[in-house]
């Protein structure tokens, strides 16, 4: 089943003359920017945002991402995460992410990230879905 406001796509560089590769990786208004480095087996995830998007760019690395819709009754997805992948996590997906190599990422988001809003629009899940390694 396919998940509604959940995409991923593999990013095609822009051809340059020069030595630059260059992704365009967002052209929509964002409010927050962020760098993620995670190691090697760890976990992170395991909310959903009620009211905003996230978007995220892997720049290196490998991560596993399991996403399942909050208000259908659909299964859990399981989906690997290769660099130049972006993926698109819309407003009530649950999701989260298990690291298999050492990763770096961009993630962007259409609402403020500040330490209020962040906590008002970041929900644990109740039943994860996946158990942290620790």
């Amino acid at each position: 089943m396919t998940i509604p406001h959940f995409e991923i796509r593999t990013l095609e560089h822009v051809p340059t003359t020069g030595r630059n590769v260059i992704f365009n990786v967002w052209t929509a208004p964002v409010h927050h920017v962020a760098l993620y480095q995670s190691p090697l087996d760890t976990v992170g995830g395991n909310h959903y945002h009620p009211d905003s998007t996230e978007i995220t760019f892997l720049v290196s690395g490998l991560y596993e991402l399991v996403v399942q819709h909050r208000r259908l009754s659909s299964p859990p997805e399981k989906h690997i995460i290769k660099p130049g992948q972006l993926v698109i996590i819309g407003p009530n997906i649950g999701h989260a992410l298990h690291y298999l190599e050492h990763s770096v990422m961009i993630g962007l988001s259409d609402k403020p990230k500040r330490t209020e809003e962040y906590k008002q629009n970041t929900i644990p899940l109740e039943i994860k879905l996946i158990e942290p390694m620790f």
